[in-house]
């Protein structure tokens, strides 16, 4: 697989999981199992498998859900509702249910490690947005939809990157065939 298809899957994170943050945002509690299914299938088209586009939107759906009920209910317990742990578990328990379609550790790991971090530096990027807009110069203000949209860019891209490194890696036998 060439860089540009690995590009491929980081372009269609960033874009599912920018949608689907936004409509999550803005159809709160409902948009949640929506946003998280937009950003699944995007991973999914990236591999260009109709099945997989079903399975991931999904799991992306499910691990949203789950992600954030146990995010604010953990949240609520130990880290008095601090944002940075509560977005690191929402984007680690997302990770994971979408590795859970490969069932393979190596892919279920990197995944929950890659939305964990992608998750938390996006939203840290969109507060930054959100509160610095003297210092930047941006029209408007960014407001809470605006960082879990940020959250959703950076976040959809780091689990793009990962799993198209780990489709990249693939032994040539187990990668789908492809007629060109």
């Amino acid at each position: 697989m060439r860089a540009t298809s690995v590009m491929r899957f980081v372009i269609l994170g960033a874009v599912g999981f920018g949608i689907g943050g936004a409509i999550g945002a803005f159809l709160f509690p409902f948009g949640i199992l929506l946003g998280g299914a937009v950003g699944g299938a995007s991973l999914g088209l990236a591999l260009q498998d109709s099945r997989r586009v079903m399975i991931l939107a999904g799991l992306g759906a499910l691990g949203l859900l789950v992600g954030v009920f146990a995010a604010l209910t953990l949240g609520a317990g130990f880290f008095n509702y601090a944002e940075v742990p509560i977005t690191a578990i929402v984007g680690a328990v997302v990770g994971a249910s979408l590795g859970a379609a490969f069932r393979d550790w190596r892919t279920i790991l990197g995944l929950a490690v890659a939305g964990a971090v992608g998750f938390t530096v996006g939203y840290l990027a969109g507060e930054f947005l959100r509160f610095a807009r003297p210092i930047t110069g941006l029209v408007g203000q960014v407001g809470e939809v605006g960082s879990i949209t940020v959250a959703g860019l950076v976040g959809g891209a780091s689990l793009g990157m990962v799993l198209g490194y780990l489709e990249s890696r693939k032994p040539a036998e187990e990668r789908r065939a492809r007629v060109r």
